[in-house]
């Protein structure tokens, strides 16, 4: 039922969905990562749902938080984990912290890259079009314009050679994308 009310106009009823879904996270016998899928899952949904509402002071905190569930065994914990990246970037206001969601962008990008060969072929498009939705923040074109050509739904791209020239790309674009990045995911 708490669920049903993402379905109403009304920003006040969803509101206190939201309020409603987070007493029953602190109070329900579910187990845990079924109430962080379902709260995941919500607020994806509500980003696309109220367009224009001002979610920014949850955005960057949010990138923040769910970078850890990246790497959870649990397949649909990755998907909606990594579909809410996604989601937060198209979300963006005005108002958001522009540079720290950024930072946030460019720490989760080498994990979502390795997650384009993720056994599941959901997490894989989850993954495709969460990079196309973020490519525009990496400030590079022509990195954005490879990830929006290579990455798309209807195209199957070969891990190898897309990676390849991607990290060429970028090396020769902008160094400080990779950072520390390649030698934390490596170890």
């Amino acid at each position: 039922m708490i669920l049903d009310v993402q379905l109403n106009q009304s920003c006040l009823v969803q509101k206190i969905g939201v309020q409603g879904l987070r007493h029953a996270a602190e109070n329900c016998e579910k187990n845990e990562s079924e109430l962080i899928l379902e709260s995941l899952q919500s607020f994806s949904k509500l980003l696309n749902s109220l367009p224009g509402y001002k979610f920014h002071p949850f955005q960057v905190t949010a990138a923040v938080r769910i970078k850890l569930l990246f790497s959870q065994e649990d397949p649909h914990l990755r998907r909606s984990s990594i579909q809410l990246l996604g989601d937060l970037a198209t979300s963006l206001g005005q108002e958001t912290n522009l540079e720290a969601f950024k930072e946030q962008i460019q720490g989760n990008l080498i994990t979502s890259l390795l997650h384009l060969c993720d056994p599941d072929v959901y997490v894989v498009k989850a993954c495709k079009s969460t990079i196309q939705k973020v490519g525009s923040y990496l400030d590079c074109p022509k990195v954005n314009r490879m990830i929006q050509d290579c990455l798309g739904d209807d195209t199957d791209s070969m891990f190898t050679d897309f990676i390849g020239e991607l990290i060429k790309r970028m090396g020769l674009m902008e160094s400080r994308l990779f950072g520390g990045q390649i030698e934390d995911q490596l170890v």
